[in-house]
C-alpha cells in the first residue's frame, strides 16, 4: 500500500506518494517530481476516447507510475481529500480526480442531457468515474464533509458537490414548488441528489482559494470592459 502524505508549505498544499514496488495513477500534468526507480507509462487512447475527452474537457488517460520511489504532485491553494474505496463506485466532479492506487479503476460517466443543460454544463457532460478497492486522492477547493443519504434527498447550489456514489439520482430542480418561489427567493436552480448513498461536499473554499477566485473575477471584469 502506497504511503500518502498531504503536506502544507507557504500556504499551499501538495501530495507526496511513497511507493514500494507499487502502482498508482495520477492526473495528467499533476506530477511535480519523481525520485527513485519509477516507470511512467501512458496508454494510447482510441479515437472515440479522444473525442469524449475534447467534448468533456476531462482527461481520459492518466499516467501509470509503477516501481519504488517517491512522487511529488503539483501544489495547490486548494486542498486534498483521501477516500478509501471498498468495492463501490463514485462519480467525481470535473477537475476533482488527482491520483489513485492501482486497485482503483477509472472510466467515464455521462450525465443526462436535460440535467446537463439545466445545470449549465452544456449538451455533453462527462465526468470521471472510479470504482474498485483502494484509495483515491481528490483535489478540492476547501475542506470536505460527507453527507449520508438514506432514501432521502439533498439539494445544493453550484459545484459544491465533490463526488457522489453511483446510484444516487441526480437532477436540477427549483428551490420552491412554483416559479414565483424562484424569482422571489433570488435562488437559481439547485442540484438535487436523491436515494441512498453518500455525497462529498465542499461548502467553503480555503481563504487562499477565495483570494485567487476574487482576482480571477476582477481580471475577467477588466477584460470585458
Amino acid at each position: 500500500m502506497a504511503e500518502i502524505e498531504i503536506l502544507e508549505r507557504e500556504g499551499a498544499r501538495t501530495v507526496r506518494l511513497t511507493l514500494s514496488d507499487e502502482l498508482v495513477h495520477v492526473e495528467a500534468g499533476a506530477l511535480l517530481s519523481v525520485e527513485g526507480d519509477i516507470d511512467l507509462q501512458v496508454r494510447v487512447p482510441s479515437i472515440p476516447t479522444v473525442v469524449r475527452s475534447i467534448l468533456s474537457e476531462e482527461v481520459i488517460r492518466r499516467p501509470r507510475c509503477s516501481g519504488s520511489g517517491v512522487l511529488w504532485l503539483e501544489p495547490s491553494f486548494g486542498g486534498y481529500h483521501v477516500l478509501e474505496l471498498k468495492g463501490e463506485s463514485w462519480i467525481l466532479e470535473r477537475g476533482t480526480y488527482w491520483a489513485s492506487e492501482g486497485g482503483v479503476d477509472l472510466g467515464l460517466h455521462r450525465e443526462p442531457v436535460v440535467t446537463s443543460l439545466w445545470t449549465g454544463e452544456g449538451f455533453v457532460d462527462y465526468k470521471t468515474k472510479i470504482w474498485g478497492a483502494g484509495r483515491a486522492i481528490f483535489n478540492t477547493v476547501g475542506p470536505v464533509e460527507e453527507v449520508d443519504l438514506k432514501n432521502s434527498s439533498f439539494a445544493i447550489e453550484g459545484r459544491h458537490v465533490v463526488a457522489r456514489t453511483d446510484g444516487l439520482a441526480y437532477r436540477a430542480r427549483r428551490v420552491g414548488r412554483s416559479l414565483f418561489s424562484k424569482f422571489l427567493s433570488g435562488e437559481s436552480l439547485m442540484r438535487s441528489f436523491e436515494g441512498t448513498g453518500r455525497l462529498l461536499i465542499c461548502r467553503v473554499p480555503f481563504y487562499q482559494m477565495r483570494l485567487l477566485q476574487a482576482a480571477e473575477r476582477r481580471r475577467g471584469a477588466s477584460l470585458r470592459v
